[in-house]
């Protein structure tokens, strides 16, 4: 004897039963409308999310959820329209994550409060640009007169700095800072940087950024090339 499936009533022949197109002709139909449904449910739901204007985002007073915004404030793109995620979780260690993406773009920030005490502050996670290139970095102005030919870039996505190093030297530095990072480029610690040296002074290049944020350059040779990457601490 047929038995029925629990959620679509889908017919289930016996092993006995002789074999009937018009069973898998209706249980096929049953998937199509429910299929159907579904998805006219979850275009619903999408569409349906909040609406917010002028709101401040980090309020606790916005509920866990998807929001439209406009106007918000206490965000790091003040003044534009976005989408506003917020999650949440209770119980001995709260933890409020809000995540912020600008309207019509894929740059996406966030920001975290643990046990109610004090914000994380906005790091942007993701950037829009999905290709980059040296030059589309800031070039420093070089604090030493010796030199010629500055090639040095650095540029942020998300938690790291991306450095290049490129300098040609009238004279055989020894000890050389280059140039300084500012606030917000800073390594967590002192980082070494690979570079290469050539020229006519058969001296062993070396770049280090400090935990200060000087580029400097040790026992370089006519001239200097290399690139890294390292975790901001400051």
């Amino acid at each position: 004897m047929a038995s029925y499936t629990t959620n679509l009533n889908l017919i289930k022949p016996a092993d006995s039963d002789s074999y009937d197109v018009a069973n898998d002709n209706g249980n096929m139909d049953k998937i199509d409308v429910w299929a159907g449904t579904t998805n006219t449910a979850i275009a619903n739901q999408v569409q349906s999310r909040s609406v917010l204007s002028s709101p401040d985002v980090l309020s606790a007073s916005i509920g866990a959820g998807l929001y439209y915004v406009t106007g918000a404030t206490n965000v790091p793109t003040s003044g534009k329209a976005g989408y506003l995620s917020i999650t949440e979780r209770s119980g001995s260690n709260v933890l409020r994550v809000v995540q912020w993406q600008v309207y019509d773009s894929y740059n996406i920030y966030i920001n975290m409060l643990q046990n109610n005490s004090t914000w994380t502050g906005w790091q942007q996670i993701i950037i829009g640009k999905p290709v980059y290139t040296w030059t589309d970095g800031t070039k420093p102005t070089l604090t030493n007169g010796s030199h010629y030919g500055n090639g040095c870039y650095y540029f942020k996505i998300g938690c790291f700095v991306y450095l290049t190093i490129s300098a040609e030297f009238s004279s055989a530095p020894t000890n050389l800072n280059l140039f300084t990072l500012p606030a917000g480029y800073i390594p967590i610690g002192a980082v070494e940087i690979a570079v290469s040296g050539g020229g006519t002074y058969n001296a062993k290049a070396q770049c280090t950024v400090t935990s200060g944020g000087t580029v400097k350059v040790t026992s370089v040779d006519k001239w200097v090339m290399g690139s890294g990457i390292f975790l901001v601490g400051g």
